[in-house]
């Protein structure tokens, strides 16, 4: 793969965005959640590992992402806050939001496939729990096969929906998954935020 191109579905505009992207490095990030990310107006905060960098594509978006030159130089961990139509968006719901990704993703590629959808409880930002969904996506880009962890966790206002992406070529996606559930664990909603 030459470009470092990879999909982030969603945004307020509900376009398509992309974003440059960067390692995951598997071999420093297991059990190195060192580094904090933590900024107001991002309703969160969340660790990442030692020596990657965090990068604000946009104004409502946060990626983290290792050196150059590592093996896993094309994976990515990204957090879009997107907001609900309470709070100036189109989403009702999570499930509005998920059809719309999902529809975006199959805009972008009519192969793309979804697998292992399912809610959870995810502790909010009042400490009581959220219905958060997740789900899988295979998709290609540019030439390149990607695979893509989506989770939208609703804040308890129901203002905004944070959503968590994991994204790696196919051929990387296991070997990085557990940096990125490692990150999932640390990511705490922030009262004092919409």
């Amino acid at each position: 793969m030459k470009k470092r191109s990879v999909i982030i579905v969603i945004g307020v505009t509900a376009a398509i965005l992309f974003a440059a992207t960067a390692a995951l490095s598997a071999d420093k990030a297991a059990g190195n959640l060192s580094n904090m990310f933590y900024e107001k107006w991002a309703g969160y905060e969340i660790r990442y590992p030692s020596g990657w960098v965090m990068e604000k594509p946009d104004k409502v978006t946060v990626l983290f992402a290792g050196p150059r030159g590592t093996d896993d130089y094309y994976t990515t961990v990204t957090i879009q806050n997107v907001a609900s139509a309470k709070f100036g968006g189109k989403h009702q719901n999570v499930q509005s939001l998920i059809s719309d990704l999902k529809a975006q993703f199959t805009n972008s590629d009519p192969g793309t496939k979804f697998f292992n959808e399912k809610t959870f409880a995810f502790t909010s930002e009042k400490g009581t729990p959220v219905n958060a969904i997740t789900f899988g996506a295979t998709y290609t880009l540019q030439g390149e096969k990607l695979q893509q962890w989506a989770i939208i966790i609703p804040r308890a206002s129901d203002l905004v929906y944070h959503v968590f992406f994991y994204t790696s070529p196919a051929r990387l996606y296991e070997r990085n998954i557990k940096t990125a559930y490692d990150m999932l664990g640390t990511l705490k909603l922030l009262e004092g935020s919409k």
